[in-house]
């Protein structure tokens, strides 16, 4: 019945399978980067959030067109050579995006071969956002997310046995890869201190240069060293 159902509104729910992280961030997973997949995903988008959403996509290149032109290529980022600055970026091009319109949504949408890319960037942004405060935390709020569709079956993780059980790690259930976790409890780290990096270079438009007062140091300690 839902599959008849999707087929008649343009989307087969059989291609992809959707996570709700929150009622204006999801992630769309596609079984594959060919075009029924990435059609239907269109589809089930423009059905629910025609004029609303920007969609964040970190596989091959999409149709625009099919979006409404709200696409962002983010083809570069890849699990194989991660770099914080564009994890980051992504962050807050979603954080200027959901705060530009009460009613915008933000679509993280990755190939079922980047499913553990898709899951870090969706941590980052709970974590830069600060609707969780810890790396562990944001995970376990991923794994508790809504899922809708046909979820494929993950990767092999690290901690897989031989028997092909996985071991339990608590919130790293969700098979993220090592790397991804320790980049994750930098990013914690960043947010507790409140060093975030800003979106745009910072710009020194000023320098001001204070005269040393003279005081008279006799019967004072040394002054600290300049």
């Amino acid at each position: 019945m839902i599959k008849w159902i999707g087929s008649a509104l343009g989307y087969n729910p059989e291609f992809f399978h959707t996570r709700t992280i929150s009622d204006r961030f999801i992630e769309i997973c596609l079984q594959s980067s060919g075009q029924p997949a990435v059609c239907s995903a269109a589809a089930w988008l423009n059905e629910r959030f025609r004029g609303q959403y920007m969609v964040w996509t970190f596989s091959l290149p999409v149709p625009a067109e099919s979006f409404d032109h709200q696409v962002q290529e983010c083809s570069n980022v890849t699990s194989d050579a991660l770099v914080l600055e564009e994890i980051l970026s992504v962050c807050h091009a979603i954080e200027r995006w959901l705060e530009s319109d009460p009613a915008s949504v933000a679509v993280i949408m990755v190939t079922s071969q980047q499913q553990a890319l898709g899951r870090l960037v969706c941590c980052a942004y709970l974590l830069f956002a600060g609707v969780e405060s810890t790396a562990k935390a944001a995970a376990r709020h991923i794994v508790a997310c809504q899922q809708e569709g046909a979820l494929p079956p993950p990767p092999k993780s690290p901690n897989d046995t031989e028997d092909g059980a996985h071991r339990d790690d608590g919130p790293w259930a969700l098979r993220l890869p090592h790397a991804h976790a320790a980049y994750l409890e930098y990013i914690e780290e960043l947010a507790r201190s409140r060093k975030l990096p800003h979106a745009g270079p910072v710009v020194l438009h000023k320098v001001v240069l204070h005269g040393v007062p003279d005081v008279a140091w006799e019967h004072a300690p040394a002054p600290p060293p300049l």
